[in-house]
């Protein structure tokens, strides 16, 4: 079997990330493969670890999907994504928007995805998100959850 294009690789892994701009929560694992990992880190950030499909899907519908409720739009950045082809790995730099009861979060991420020996599907996922950020904007949900059970909208 001949190794993915370079172009192919792009195309997967930027199918995977605007998946997650799609209203149905099984689209953030639409084109990956059955044995994906997705980690996340920093090793500081709250949410970091190793998750499977079925892990993040759950994680995805129980925290994300709570905190913003019409979910996560996902861009890639304008930045050159970087791709080897010998290792079917890209890195992207992202950039997220999303409304919530706190208001809009944004951030930026670098995913680092292993893309399958077809080139169609993503078989591992090394995503770095900007902790700071979300770890701050996840403060402001508490708050804002908080003043409405206290009847304080």
């Amino acid at each position: 079997m001949a190794a993915p294009t370079r172009a192919r690789l792009l195309n997967t892994a930027t199918t995977f990330i605007t998946n997650f701009n799609k209203e149905s929560p099984e689209a953030v694992i639409e084109i990956r493969s059955p044995s994906c990992i997705h980690e996340i880190k920093p090793d500081s950030f709250a949410m970091t670890g190793k998750y499977t499909n079925d892990e993040y899907l759950t994680m995805w519908r129980e925290s994300i999907l709570a905190a913003l409720p019409k979910g996560i739009q996902l861009t890639v950045d304008d930045r050159e994504p970087v791709i080897d082809e010998q290792t079917r790995k890209v890195v992207l730099y992202v950039k997220s928007r999303a409304e919530s009861v706190a208001g809009v979060y944004e951030n930026t991420y670098v995913w680092n995805l292993t893309v399958s020996e077809d080139g169609t599907m993503i078989d591992h996922i090394l995503e770095f998100v900007d902790s700071k950020t979300a770890t701050d904007f996840t403060q402001k949900i508490m708050a804002a959850i908080q003043q409405t059970q206290q009847g304080n909208p």
